[in-house]
């Protein structure tokens, strides 16, 4: 069984996913749209449904802006897709991308990967990359690593449906971004790996109407300090213990 992949996109930019499904059936993937959450029309009554300003306030350094609530709740809505389907994994994309000519060979691969595993990023931010701590070549062309610190942005990941339970249960309600939450991996009682090379890319000429919505958004700046300092260290001793859980896997 092909895992289903979901292109979150909002009613407003349908030509968005015109071109997303376009690159995918280039190379005979099939996707499914996954309309988004736009953030601006919804009512407080709904924000307060997912969101947590209290939890917000005490946990993190700013507010989120309504786009970054609806990004949020779009993702969310693909994992749910996710659990009712049954699906051991699925494939979650935002429609701003590029997709790689072998995507299909790694969807191969992801299926008869023998280990558990509980999400896999299959695109960098920004189309940089972070540092690397482990690695572990599957196949000629692709290896899994734990990066030093997980990878901003959620442009396209793996994620298993096991995974997909325990973040929705971790996430209700939310606080942070969705992707500075994931950052937060051990919170979710989930490990993080990466997959490269990449199969997904963010196409970078399209503006983020995330990006724009929190500028204006001040900052807490003490806060910001601690909770730097803070998540340095939980980081470093929470990234470690997933290397441990990952060389066992591979034994």
């Amino acid at each position: 069984m092909k895992p289903p992949i979901f292109v979150i996109n909002l009613d407003t930019s349908p030509e968005r996913f015109s071109n997303t499904q376009a690159q995918f059936e280039q190379i005979n993937v099939n996707v499914t749209r996954l309309q988004g959450v736009l953030g601006k029309a919804l009512s407080e009554s709904e924000i307060n449904e997912v969101y947590s300003p209290q939890l917000n306030f005490a946990k993190s350094d700013r507010a989120l802006s309504k786009g970054e609530i609806g990004c949020y709740a779009s993702h969310r809505k693909a994992w749910q897709q996710i659990v009712d389907m049954e699906v051991p994994f699925g494939i979650v994309a935002e429609d701003d991308i590029i997709v790689e000519p072998f995507l299909q060979e790694a969807l191969d691969m992801l299926k008869a990967l023998t280990i558990d595993w509980d999400l896999i990023k299959l695109a960098p931010y920004k189309n940089t990359t972070r540092p690397v701590v482990m690695a572990k070549q599957i196949n000629a062309r692709f290896e899994l690593v734990i990066n030093r610190k997980t990878i901003t942005g959620c442009a396209g990941y793996a994620l298993s449906r096991k995974a997909a339970m325990k973040l929705l249960k971790s996430t209700s309600p939310f606080y942070r971004p969705v992707d500075t939450d994931l950052q937060h991996f051990w919170e979710h009682d989930i490990d993080i790996y990466a997959l490269q090379p990449f199969v997904i890319k963010q196409d970078l000429t399209y503006d983020s109407d995330i990006g724009t919505s929190r500028k204006n958004i001040s900052r807490r700046k003490l806060k910001k300090i601690g909770l730097q300092v803070a998540n340095y260290f939980a980081n470093k001793s929470a990234t470690k213990a997933a290397c441990e859980r990952f060389k066992q896997k591979f034994k």
